[in-house]
Order: C-alpha cells, then structure tokens, then sequence
C-alpha cells in the first residue's frame, strides 16, 4: 500500500509559554530540527502533548527513527492514543527496522535531507510544502519538496538532486529514503 502525505514546512511545538518555530526554507533546518527536538524528548519525556508534537515535526522531516523512538516512549506512558490517526506512526517501526539492520542513523538521513534541501535552494526554488510517498511494501519513503516551476525545472531540480547525494556519499539510502520534487497540487494535473 502507498500512501501520499503532504506536511507543512513549519514545526513549531509551544513548550513552556515558549514557541520554538522552524522554518524549512532555511537549508541546515533539519539540523536544527533534529536538536530542538532532541533537547525536547529529553527535557519533557513525560509530557504526552510534547511527544505528539515531536512525532509530527520528525515525520515532516523522514526521520522515521526518531518518530519510533517518540512511540516508544508514548507506549511506555500507555499514552499512544494521540497518535491514533497517524500513519507514520506504523511505517516509522518498520522503517526503523530496516535502517537498524543497514546501521543507518537519524544523523544519516539528515545529511541528505539538507544535502537536497541546499541544492534546492541553490537552483533557486523556495519548497511550499513537502510530500511523503511512504511505500509499506518495501519500506522506503520519498520526500518531495513541493516547488512551483515548470516541468523541465523541475526535472533538472530532480536531476542535481539526486547528482548531489550521489556524488557526496558513498550510500546514497536510496532502499530507505529518495528525495525530489513535485508541482504544487493545483498544478499537479494542469494540461
């Protein structure tokens, strides 16, 4: 089963009268993420609302380790039910799974997530939003940035994305994680 889930590029958990907000246009925003986050389910590992919060802004992201490793500790407060709803939740332990076995980290997928995220930004393209492609089958997830451009843009983007990963790492990830672009919805149809 595939299933399509679009996030916003805005993670902004309010903690103790205080917001902390990310903006994933910005690309070392996953580093950022990733430590806001870790400070996070160390500081309030009790606090159920916190951990909710983290999963999505770790989702929204592909750190499906991370959103394991938040259910985890949401199953051992018995606290799942916010959860509930959430897709993600199911694939992350699966996920988690095949990179343990491949010794993938979260720090890995980061690395190229701001890999693609700066090349975007380089070619000059601003995401609007991201989208998961999350395969159940086989376990790999593609984010794509959702930018506004024409089809041959968007195919070159694609292009030096995938150039960059390869180019920079010795394992790309790509039987865990891809990384492209898609068009905006309303244009995603358009003749």
């Amino acid at each position: 089963m595939i299933n399509i889930i679009r996030t916003t590029l805005l993670f902004a958990p309010a903690v103790t009268n205080q917001t902390y907000a990310i903006d994933l246009s910005q690309a070392p925003a996953f580093a950022r993420l990733r430590e806001l986050t870790q400070f996070l389910f160390k500081t309030y590992p009790d606090d159920v609302s916190v951990l909710n919060e983290l999963a999505y802004g770790f989702a929204a992201l592909g750190d499906f380790i991370s959103v394991h490793a938040v259910r985890g500790q949401l199953q051992a407060l018995n606290r799942l039910e916010g959860l509930a709803e959430f897709a993600r939740v199911d694939f992350s332990a699966n996920f988690s799974e095949k990179a343990k076995k491949r010794k993938v980290s979260s720090a890995h997928i980061a690395e190229r997530f701001d890999t693609a995220l700066g090349v975007v930004h380089q070619q000059g393209f601003t995401p609007l939003t991201s989208e998961f492609v999350l395969d159940e089958w086989d376990t790999t997830a593609s984010l794509r940035f959702v930018v506004a451009g024409t089809i041959q843009q968007r195919g070159h983007l694609r292009g030096c994305i995938a150039d960059a990963i390869v180019g920079q790492y010795d394992d790309d990830l790509g039987d865990l994680i891809t990384f492209g672009v898609t068009p905006p919805r309303e244009t995603a149809y358009a003749v």
